[in-house]
């Protein structure tokens, strides 16, 4: 269940049946409540009630709110994925010697106390963790967060030295398919979703 408040400086907003009509505003703001069943009984109720809290607020301070609530989820850990930065050996060299019968205690502590989490395995299942762990793969052969910039293969792991890649999204509406051999790239196909 969820409600849905528009607020408007000026102009105007009106309720259709095909939507939201916003006529000669420069600015609204849209707050969004929303509960299910799982966590509170009356959860129709508390979605309103919660609307009608933050109905008054200002975005500035719902983002603070926002921020002092999971900020506090975010900081309650830090990872280590292994021995001190003293040790030069790549995870994916780690997870070679594993599977060839070494022992890594630290590994499998780490999958033992965060793999629950980090790997989604456990009801309620959260799609950002799933969505996550997939970004962090894809973010592996190309990245594109700086403006006109598309990095290819920016962190390929060892493992990777030889590759393909098919349709990966970039910023800025591109699409991409490349090959790679010994780590450098071969080809590259390029297609621009907005004909540039």
């Amino acid at each position: 269940m969820f409600f849905l408040l528009a607020q408007n400086l000026d102009g105007e907003i009106k309720a259709t049946d095909e939507g939201l009509q916003v006529n000669g505003a420069k600015e609204i703001h849209l707050k969004l409540a929303a509960e299910t069943s799982y966590f509170h009984r009356d959860f129709e109720k508390t979605a309103e009630d919660n609307l009608d809290e933050i109905a008054f607020s200002s975005w500035g301070l719902l983002q603070q709110a926002h921020l002092r609530e999971y900020k506090s989820w975010y900081d309650r850990m830090s990872l280590s994925l292994g021995k001190p930065a003293t040790d030069d050996t790549p995870t994916d060299q780690r997870i070679q010697n594993i599977k060839a019968g070494q022992t890594a205690l630290h590994l499998g502590k780490l999958l033992f106390d965060f793999g629950h989490d980090l790997f989604d395995t456990h009801p309620p299942y959260q799609i950002d963790g799933n969505f996550g762990y997939t970004e962090g793969i894809a973010e592996m052969p190309l990245q594109s967060h700086e403006e006109g910039i598309i990095r290819i293969l920016p962190a390929i792991p060892n493992a990777w030295q030889s590759g393909s890649v098919k349709g990966l999204k970039a910023r800025g509406g591109f699409t991409l398919d490349f090959t790679w051999e010994s780590g450098e790239v071969k080809t590259i196909r390029l297609h621009s979703s907005n004909g540039r």
